[in-house]
């Protein structure tokens, strides 16, 4: 669903939270309308940089964050360069799951889409943040073996859940975290 801003804002925790929480700066890859955004700054994060291909989707995420400046929200992944981008504590992304979904040809990371991946592993090992968080479809399982060994190469600690989001949206909605 696309938001207004001022749909976000009646979302956002009560003043007496905001003052306990902890600070952090994180980069949104994939950004779409800014769905992860949305839920780390209900807990503390600031968006440093916002990374979406989609215009449309850029369109609607400006929308959501009019006094963002101009830089926040940059284009394809692919052509972001480690050092241009601020510094951060968590990276964040659900790179495209139709290379990994039941609905999709499930090409995997040998799909264009799929081998978006390694655009993030590039860019953790580029930029270095102290933790990271990646989202996709159920189907990502399926290579998680690969998934894995790369993040764990580059020296992070890597665990897996599988969420419902049922509990949220009346649908089975099960993601990979």
């Amino acid at each position: 669903a696309f938001h207004s801003r001022a749909s976000l804002d009646a979302q956002a925790p009560a003043p007496a939270l905001q003052r306990n929480m902890v600070r952090f700066d994180f980069v949104e890859l994939f950004a779409g309308i800014g769905g992860f955004r949305l839920a780390l700054e209900a807990v503390g994060g600031r968006c440093v940089l916002a990374s979406e291909y989609s215009q449309h989707a850029c369109a609607v995420y400006r929308r959501n964050w009019p006094n963002d400046p101009a830089h926040v929200l940059v284009g394809d992944v692919r052509k972001l360069v480690p050092a241009q981008i601020p510094p951060h504590d968590v990276l964040v992304g659900g790179f495209p799951c139709q290379s990994f979904s039941n609905a999709g040809r499930r090409e995997g990371l040998d799909d264009d889409r799929g081998s978006l991946f390694f655009e993030v592993v590039r860019l953790l090992d580029g930029c270095r943040p102290r933790a990271f968080l990646l989202e996709n479809v159920r189907g990502l399982l399926k290579v998680m073996g690969t998934v894995k060994a790369h993040l764990c190469a580059l020296g992070y600690a890597v665990h897996v859940r599988e969420f419902d989001a049922a509990l949220l949206v009346p649908q089975r909605r099960r993601r990979v975290f």
